[in-house]
């Protein structure tokens, strides 16, 4: 990548146009032979479940006919957040728990040549038990109010037909555990302890993540094509209220510990001594079911730091385990400094050498999530543009996030027939076409570019819309 100052925030950068990669021989390209482009638009519709699956074998992920694949693809936002909140979306049909899925968004899919996806899920509405309404009940001096985190009863049966249609469209699919939260008896009201998942909290809890990835493990232990991330964001090395500093934070995130205090909803914690589940304790939960699909284990940062996850990572008795690395700007940089093309919690290489550290142990990595800027105008995709080309080089798995038309920084579409954002969707459906077509070196065409400054900033504060629904959501 071509990265220089001219004046201000104007600079000159090399991304992808898909129309000019350089096409070389595949195999000089991986010096093995091996096959990683799958291309849904060259898959047969209407596969069975079974005729499409994904294994760990070593550092790859392979198929049912055992060629090394590249998963990518995007993550659907909706699920973690419509049902728990009650949402009506303005245009989409009524009581729809993924309002984010209809019939062209599948075309759009095809047309990005996208090969696999990604579902949040909250635990709670996915287990369908009533929990107590953020803000309410005696620990906030307030009336409490009790709700159905599954509003309308068909949480599971809507993602079971989102599952089913993708697997159909030939895709691969990720369900994570995005959204958490622990019982808090302090705030029971009615009976009711379940506090109602709104938030990102540090570690997934005692209460009802082993209970969810049970239930998940059950309900898709027949498809083959799908993956379990077990937990979004882990981030208790960078939550202030963790209990357990006489433990390191790798050491609670693998082995679960004692956390004084949760988020019920940014920016209010609330103080309160829950335990946590360790992320061996859900690798274990799916396995009890007899579920053989491939398993994510995250790392520290929300998942940015991978530094020991060697030393940290859960024993999977079938060795069906990979690293889930979220690949974002570097923390505190700024659209056009030094820092913000490289990924993680810092401005060099570490990032990578820790996922390269991984690879070589004979572990796969994904990054599950990865974003860049598309406020209006925007040109160019400076982060993604550095991160996807070195990604490909080393064998990895992408996923975009988020594959919706709202109005906020970090979405690759524009609208529901899946017009590709300023910036980063632009480079995105690019690359990701010029990967399809089997054109691995995609990372020669240049841009000259000089957007103002106004161009760069990403948009607007939180805004609602749409019956209520936030416009801007966090990762």
């Amino acid at each position: 990548m071509k990265f220089k100052y001219l004046t201000g925030l104007v600079l000159t950068f090399s991304i992808i146009a898909a129309s000019e990669c350089t096409h070389e021989d595949h195999q000089a390209m991986n010096g093995e032979g091996i096959i990683i482009n799958e291309d849904i638009n060259n898959s047969t519709h209407g596969i069975a479940s079974k005729e499409l699956s994904i294994r760990v074998d070593g550092s790859s992920l392979k198929n049912q006919r055992n060629e090394i694949i590249q998963l990518r693809g995007v993550s659907i936002m909706g699920m973690e957040y419509v049902a728990i909140n009650g949402y009506t979306i303005s245009g989409r049909k009524d009581n729809d728990p993924f309002p984010n899925v209809f019939e062209s968004i599948w075309t759009a899919l095809h047309r990005w040549h996208i090969n696999s996806l990604r579902i949040p899920l909250n635990e709670v509405s996915y287990l369908g038990i009533r929990c107590v309404t953020e803000y309410t009940g005696p620990a906030y001096g307030k009336p409490g109010i009790v709700q159905e985190s599954d509003p309308w009863h068909n949480y599971r049966s809507r993602l079971r037909e989102v599952i089913n249609r993708a697997t159909m469209e030939g895709l691969y699919i990720i369900i994570d555990l995005h959204w958490s939260a622990p019982d808090d008896p302090q705030n029971k009201v009615d009976s009711v302890t379940t506090q109602c998942p709104t938030d990102f909290n540090p570690l997934p809890d005692i209460s009802h993540a082993i209970d969810f990835w049970k239930a998940v493990a059950t309900d898709y232990k027949d498809y083959p094509n799908v993956i379990f991330e077990l937990f979004n964001n882990p981030y208790i090395d960078q939550w202030r209220h963790f209990s357990g500093n006489e433990i390191s934070a790798w050491q609670a995130f693998r082995d679960g510990t004692l956390v004084n205090s949760y988020l019920p909803l940014w920016p209010t914690i609330k103080n309160h001594n829950w335990q946590s589940a360790g992320i061996q304790q859900l690798v274990d939960a799916v396995r009890s079911t007899g579920a053989t699909n491939v398993v994510l284990a995250g790392g520290l940062a929300r998942s940015s730091n991978l530094d020991s996850w060697l030393t940290y990572k859960p024993s999977d008795p079938l060795n069906q385990l990979a690293a889930a690395w979220h690949a974002f700007p570097s923390t505190g940089s700024t659209w056009g400094d030094k820092c913000y093309s490289y990924p993680g919690i810092w401005c060099d290489d570490r990032a990578y050498s820790y996922a390269a550290a991984i690879i070589s142990a004979n572990y796969p990595v994904i990054v599950t999530e990865f974003a860049d800027r598309n406020a209006s105008g925007t040109i160019g995709a400076p982060f993604a543009s550095a991160l996807l080309p070195r990604l490909d080089a080393m064998g990895i798995s992408y996923l975009g996030w988020t594959f919706v038309a709202a109005t906020q920084d970090y979405i690759l579409i524009k609208d529901d027939l899946g017009t590709p954002t300023d910036g980063y969707g632009e480079y995105v459906k690019a690359h990701y076409t010029c990967r399809a077509q089997e054109k691995p070196k995609c990372t020669e065409v240049e841009k000259s570019i000089g957007p103002s400054s106004k161009t760069l900033l990403p948009q607007s504060s939180p805004s609602t819309s749409g019956g209520g629904m936030p416009s801007v959501l966090p990762i």
